[in-house]
């Protein structure tokens, strides 16, 4: 099973990284999470009115972090819309900050793909991480789909969240 998931997710990113390079590019400093991105996080993530403990900490909405009692009566979906956007705008600038400090260009959809993945597994990947090199050294395909993937383990459990991403 785990090696169908695994299989899966490195299919979509080779298709991914086929699509991407038809894309026009815009300067990185000019991008933000388009509402495509935006769709797919939340198809990925889900909604959960009530915030609830996912590896380490405590969501709600669309996946994103909260305190435990945050939301005592838990939360809409446009309050939770508002709220992932509300994180997306700092992931954006992250993303913006990390791409303008390595000398990158990106297409709206590898932006997309970053946010969407950032989203999920926290900005510790653009400080030292193999995903960080491969991004900055311009390799594309089976380096990427590598190094992303080393990321879709958390503690010693494969994460099918991760390894959509």
């Amino acid at each position: 099973m785990k090696k169908k998931i695994l299989s899966f997710f490195l299919a979509a990113i080779m298709i991914f990284s086929l699509c991407a390079v038809a894309v026009p590019y815009v300067m990185a400093a000019d991008l933000k999470t388009s509402e495509k991105g935006i769709q797919l996080i939340k198809d990925m993530e889900g909604f959960s009115a009530k915030a609830y403990y996912d590896n380490g900490q405590y969501t709600i909405g669309y996946g994103t972090a909260c305190k435990y009692g945050e939301y005592p009566n838990g939360i809409s979906k446009d309050a939770a819309d508002k709220l992932m956007r509300k994180k997306l705008e700092e992931i954006d600038a992250d993303i913006n900050d990390f791409a303008k400090g390595n000398g990158l260009t990106l297409s709206q959809q590898q932006f997309d793909a970053l946010a969407s993945f950032t989203y999920n597994v926290g900005i510790a990947w653009m400080n030292s991480s193999t995903l960080k090199t491969v991004i900055t050294q311009g390799a594309g395909g089976n380096e990427i789909i590598y190094a992303m993937s080393l990321w879709c383990v958390a503690g010693d459990k494969v994460m099918e969240g991760l390894i959509q991403r």
